[in-house]
């Protein structure tokens, strides 16, 4: 399991949605939990803390989220409560965010959801002429789901020239958060597939990655491994590959 550190970061918003962190730090700004769990009583709280030396502000926006050919798809939400949705942080100061999904289930299936905290422009900066990196980022949050369904997960490799496309189904009723994976071939050839990134799949969502320059052949069994975060488990799954 990797550790969890706070991570500061200058210019990539983006670099939240990729890299796993304990708490998601933008400048100054700190938020935590980076991923929100909903109890039974569908609510949970953020912490926000500005570690800075000056007055800082922040959005925080509420989306409906789901996964549609690999891809984030969000929607503004109807029933992700977010009390207050605009923080104004002195130095050193703290906020308690409060989130409630408002809707009752209607599954067994989990329900996924986003939450965007943006940074505001700070108006001394404007009116000095300052000009300064806004940072978003975007923090989970799920609600629903059996705590003790086992990850379904059916994974295929493909054949497509010199390249291995490799797909997983998640077929469970939670989501999967799959992290340093890579391949290993019968000779023992281990192939990484993106060392430094992790990846939501959703409940009934899909994932593909294509693996450059790897020529395998059809009938070769392989086995796809890697670390599901979400359960703290191994993966290990044998894949036959095909044309």
């Amino acid at each position: 399991m990797r550790g969890k550190p706070n991570i500061s970061a200058a210019a990539m918003a983006a670099f939240f949605a990729i890299v796993p962190v304990h708490a998601a730090v933008a400048d100054s700004l700190q938020v935590s939990p980076i991923n929100l769990i909903l109890g039974a009583n569908n609510t949970g709280i953020l912490n926000a803390v500005n570690r800075g030396d000056k007055p800082i502000a922040a959005q925080i926006e509420a989306f409906d989220w789901q996964q549609n050919n690999g891809k984030d798809v969000l929607t503004p939400s109807t029933t992700l409560q977010i009390s207050p949705p605009i923080i104004r942080l002195g130095p050193g100061k703290k906020q308690i965010v409060r989130v409630r999904v408002t809707a009752k289930p209607t599954g067994p299936q989990e329900r996924a959801y986003r939450l965007v905290v943006s940074e505001l422009p700070n108006p001394a900066d404007q009116a000095k002429g300052r000009v300064r990196v806004l940072l978003q980022f975007r923090l989970p949050v799920f609600v629903g789901g059996a705590q003790t369904t086992p990850r379904l997960l059916a994974w295929t490799a493909t054949e497509f020239g010199n390249n291995l496309v490799l797909r997983v189904s998640n077929r469970g009723d939670r989501h999967v958060k799959l992290a340093g994976l890579h391949v290993v071939a019968p000779d023992g050839r281990d192939t990484t597939i993106e060392p430094a990134s992790f990846y939501y799949v959703l409940p009934g969502a899909t994932h593909e990655w294509t693996v450059s320059g790897t020529h395998v052949a059809p009938g070769t069994s392989l086995h796809v491994q890697g670390v599901e975060e979400g359960a703290g488990v191994k993966v290990d799954y044998t894949v036959v590959v095909r044309r």
